[in-house]
């Protein structure tokens, strides 16, 4: 074999390294942002379930449109978080499925807000999609739901 064609096979492994490279960054990318767009659809889902515990009667196990009623343990089981731990003396509800984890995380008493945040199950460079949705239930003007997205490295 002369020179010539032991270079050319050095520069073509040399290019399908670097395109193997890029193709395994694209795929790991579009692995976290398409996890961080079903976390976002999922957390769309939660939103008119919370409103609905919250006009429901308490007589079917609502809260009555009563800030009084409404307690972090209602809203979740009422939604169908079921996987209950307690962290350091906390008590946290939360929901797991393919996308990631999902909590209940605070009620606003003076604001009159639902907070919900999940994280998802992808990972990049190190970090995973972290989003926070909060609840208005508030009637007036509208009743509103504002996500936020961003990364975290974990709870």
């Amino acid at each position: 074999m002369g020179t010539q064609q032991i270079y050319l096979i050095v520069l073509a492994v040399i290019i399908v390294g670097i395109a193997t490279g890029v193709a395994f960054t694209i795929f790991m990318n579009h692995q976290y942002y398409s996890n961080r767009q079903n976390m976002a659809s999922e957390m769309a889902t939660f939103a008119p379930a919370v409103l609905k515990y919250w006009n429901t009667s308490r007589l079917l196990a609502g809260a009555d449109a009563n800030m009084n009623r409404l307690s972090i343990a209602g809203v979740a089981g009422y939604i169908g978080f079921n996987i209950v731990k307690v962290i350091n003396g906390v008590t946290t509800y939360s929901t797991k499925d393919d996308n990631g984890e999902f909590r209940v995380t605070a009620i606003s008493t003076t604001d009159s807000t639902v907070t919900i945040q999940g994280l998802g199950s992808e990972k990049r460079n190190g970090k995973h999609p972290f989003l926070t949705s909060t609840i208005s239930l508030k009637k007036h003007p509208t009743t509103k739901t504002v996500l936020v997205m961003s990364d975290a490295t974990g709870w």
